[in-house]
């Protein structure tokens, strides 16, 4: 009897958590679910909902998480991952969140699905605040709308297990990656860099403008082999 209380206990505990968590992020009754973020779910919306749902988590929370979107059945899959943690350098204006993902998902279940993952914006306004340059929070903005190398390197390894495609999605919008296996060729390493005086001074033409000439540089970079799309969400008032 005891047991069953203490598992009552916290289901009442998850449940008050996710409550809360939804609300801050403004989700709709329909969409609250997604912020179950402690056990594995399922939940039928499509991906314009589930893109916009990751969207406001992502500018709720403060680590990544990961979820499969099934195109076919209009069905999102969400497993807790094992480890996730983010390092902010104040000084030097930097961020970077590592995410491990669930063995359970380095496969799909079918080839109709995408898989997905955020990248926090929550910590912006702090980090910038420490910095010099006024532009510094619209900076962050753009890097985190940008794929890493160890996105790049996952989007590769997923893909080849069978992912239709790789998704990342902030508050501003979705960053899509593929990977083209019959252009890799003898290719061994692929890198990239943004530079930052690049995208400040793309910045004076406005943040859209700044993540898609980056993401160009990257396309270049890669030669083919990826392919990386930004889809911006539209403005709301």
């Amino acid at each position: 009897m005891e047991q069953q209380t203490d598992s009552t206990q916290e289901k009442v505990a998850e449940d008050f958590r996710a409550k809360r968590l939804a609300e801050k992020a403004g989700l709709s009754e329909k969409l609250a679910g997604f912020a179950r973020l402690e056990k594995p779910y399922k939940i039928q919306a499509s991906r314009d909902e589930g893109e916009q749902a990751l969207a406001a988590l992502a500018d709720t929370v403060q680590l990544e998480y990961v979820w499969v979107f099934d195109e076919k059945k209009l069905e999102w899959s969400y497993k807790p991952i094992l480890e996730t943690y983010g390092a902010i350098d104040y000084e030097n204006g930097s961020i970077k969140h590592i995410v491990s993902i669930p063995s359970t998902l380095h496969s799909p279940e079918n080839h109709d699905s995408i898989f997905y993952h955020i990248h926090p914006a929550t910590e912006h306004s702090a980090v910038a605040e420490k910095q010099e340059e006024p532009m510094a929070k619209d900076f962050l903005i753009v890097n985190n709308q940008l794929p890493l190398k160890d996105d790049i390197e996952a989007c590769l390894n997923l893909m080849r297990n069978g992912y239709q495609g790789f998704r990342l999605v902030t508050p501003k919008g979705v960053t899509e990656v593929s990977f083209h296996e019959e252009k890799l060729g003898d290719k061994k390493e692929l890198n990239f860099t943004v530079p930052a005086t690049m995208i400040y001074e793309q910045l004076t033409k406005g943040i859209d403008s700044a993540i898609n000439t980056s993401i160009d540089v990257i396309n270049t970079a890669l030669g083919g082999v990826f392919s990386v799309k930004y889809l911006a969400f539209e403005e709301t008032e």
